[in-house]
Parts: C-alpha cells; structure tokens; sequence
C-alpha cells in the first residue's frame, strides 16, 4: 500500500510540475507543448534511429545503475556511506542523465517519463508527432531495470555477514546534527 501512494504522489507531483513548467513558458509559443516529454533522439521525429529495443537497453541499464547506488549507498546499513550517501546518489544520476541523456532524454523514474506526458496530452504519446515516442518501453525500462537492481542488491549484498562493527549509514544523519556532536566531543576534549 505503501508503494502505491509513493508512486500517486511521485507521478502528481511530477504532473504538477510540469503542468506549471507549461504554463510559466512563453504563451505565444504554441509549438512547443511537448516540453518535458521523455523522447527518443531529444523528439528529433522520424529522423531517430533508436528502436524500442535501443532505448529499452538505455534506460535499464541508468536506472540499474541510480537504484543500485542507491541500495549500497543510503539502504544497505552494512555500508560506510553515511553522509556520502546523497553524493554518490547525485553523482549516480548526473552519469547516467550525461551518458544516456542526448540518446532517450535520460527518463530514469516512471514518475519523470509518465508526469509530463500526462501534463502535455497527446504530445507525448501522439505516434504522428513525434515519431514512435516509445512511451510504454521507458517505463517498462525503468520499472524492470529499478527492480532488478534491488533483486540483485538484496540477493548479493543486503544478505552478506555483518562484521560486527556500526556503520554510520545505518544511523543517517545530515551533517549538521554530526558536526555538533564533533563540536561537543572536541569542547569537551579541550576543557578536560
């Protein structure tokens, strides 16, 4: 039940956003109602060469890549990451919209491919538009490519011994609640 209302509130809020991206643009310019679409070769038509198999291939392999480091970074509590955790995330989905992002707009979450799809209508879905938008292949991409990633994870190192030491990621902090108790322990240090 969880996982539904994480997903409702992922694509509404991500629907919202573009729905307030469209209307922030320039009203005269009424050519451009896809902006935000996830589409193959940047919606460049008829002229991309991408097949469904291509951009299938594309997203699963980000998004295997931004779950994945996600799980050793921020869930796997066996793990050191602790306050590195959001680095390696962002560093993750930086690679991944870099590599893939001039190829199928770099979609990497359902919520991203399917938000501004809906905000935009036809635009985004319309074979005549835009060419075959492919649509159903980045979600299918992203859902199988994120679940196989957390499989993979789980099966290979959420199960792992454990060392016997606490890593910090498994009590999270931001920095600002850990640079205190540094300060505290260093006050204290320095008066003993």
């Amino acid at each position: 039940m969880k996982m539904v209302c994480y997903w409702g509130a992922q694509i509404l809020g991500c629907t919202l956003g573009a729905l307030f991206y469209q209307s922030i643009q320039n009203s005269n310019d009424t050519t451009n109602n896809s902006a935000g679409c996830t589409l193959p070769c940047g919606s460049a038509g008829a002229d991309c060469k991408l097949s469904g198999l291509n951009v299938f291939g594309f997203e699963f392999c980000a998004t295997f890549l931004l779950v994945f480091t996600v799980f050793g970074s921020a869930v796997d509590p066996k793990t050191g990451a602790g306050n590195f955790a959001p680095i390696a995330i962002g560093f993750s989905l930086f690679v991944a919209a870099l590599s893939i992002g001039p190829f199928t707009g770099a979609g990497l979450n359902p919520a991203r491919t399917l938000g501004p799809a809906f905000a935009a209508g036809s635009e985004c879905f319309d074979s005549d538009g835009f060419g075959n938008t492919l649509a159903y292949v980045y979600v299918l991409a992203q859902l199988i490519g994120g679940g196989f990633a957390g499989f993979v994870y789980h099966i290979f190192f959420l199960n792992r011994p454990d060392d016997g030491q606490a890593k910090a990621s498994s009590a999270f902090q931001f920095m600002a609640v850990e640079t205190k108790a540094v300060k505290a322990r260093l006050d204290q240090k320095n008066s003993a």
